[in-house]
C-alpha cells in the first residue's frame, strides 16, 4: 500500500480533508478528472465522504474522512 503524504492536503470539516487537494498533490490530478473514480462502487465502498453526490460537479465541495484518505488514494491508482 502506498504512503501518501497528507501533511498539506487542505481540511475540511473537522476530521476530513477536501478531495481536489488530495487529487492535486497525490494523483497529479486535477479534481474533475480524478471524480470520475469516486463513481465506481469499488473505489467508495466503505470509505467516509461528505458532499459526495451521484450527479452533481461540485467536485471541489468533496471531502473525504481523513482516516479513510490513504485507503482511497491506493484504490484510485489501483483503477488509474
Amino acid at each position: 500500500m502506498n504512503n501518501f503524504d497528507l501533511s498539506k492536503i487542505e481540511k475540511g470539516s473537522p476530521g476530513f480533508l477536501m478531495f481536489g487537494s488530495l487529487a492535486r498533490k497525490c494523483l497529479g490530478m486535477q479534481c474533475q478528472y480524478a471524480a470520475r473514480f469516486l463513481t465506481k462502487k469499488s473505489v467508495v465502498s466503505g470509505l467516509n465522504f461528505k458532499n459526495l453526490k451521484k450527479d452533481a460537479d461540485e467536485w471541489h465541495f468533496i471531502e473525504v474522512d481523513e482516516n479513510d484518505a490513504q485507503e482511497l488514494l491506493a484504490r484510485i491508482k489501483l483503477e488509474d
